[in-house]
């Protein structure tokens, strides 16, 4: 059985959506990695399903079925069996197409803060305090609620 750790407006965030969301950083697809520099994967999740429900169904931040497909095909490029790849959809209970989902969702979210939040030069450091100052008016729009306060996130339930 799962666990909720996060309920985002009406969304909820898991204990397996965290650890997914660990191994798809581990596999080099994080979320916007530049701006979440130093958060925790559940903060993480949380700011990208505030954007994800901010962004809504609008076409503008909608990706090609090419784009998800090339994600897609990066991510499983990681796995060096083909075997390995069939052993983590079953771990995490995914078939492909609902991998497929999980990662247009991300673009979805990566698009929506490339149109929106604002383009700052300068070191990392600038650009993660402009991205978090953007965000904090954001992160007022949907309630957000701690189920779990604890970080553990370990391996998927």
């Amino acid at each position: 059985m799962d666990r909720i750790e996060v309920v985002v407006g009406d969304r909820l965030v898991t204990h397996s959506d965290i650890a997914l969301e660990r191994e798809l950083l581990a596999r080099g697809d994080g979320i916007m990695a530049d701006y979440y520099a130093g958060m925790s994967v559940r903060d993480t999740l949380v700011d990208a399903t505030i954007l994800r429900t901010l962004a809504s169904d609008l076409e503008m931040y909608q990706p090609q079925s090419e784009q998800v497909r090339e994600r897609l095909e990066k991510i499983k490029e990681t796995w060096f069996e083909p075997a390995a790849y069939a052993d983590f959809l079953l771990t995490y209970g995914l078939t492909e197409n609902r991998l497929e989902g999980i990662l247009y969702s991300r673009l979805v979210v990566e698009r929506y803060v490339e149109r929106n939040a604002p383009k700052v030069e300068g070191p990392p450091e600038a650009v993660r305090t402009a991205y978090h100052e953007w965000m904090a008016e954001r992160r007022t729009r949907l309630p957000v609620r701690l189920i779990n306060t604890s970080e553990e996130t370990g391996s998927p339930p």
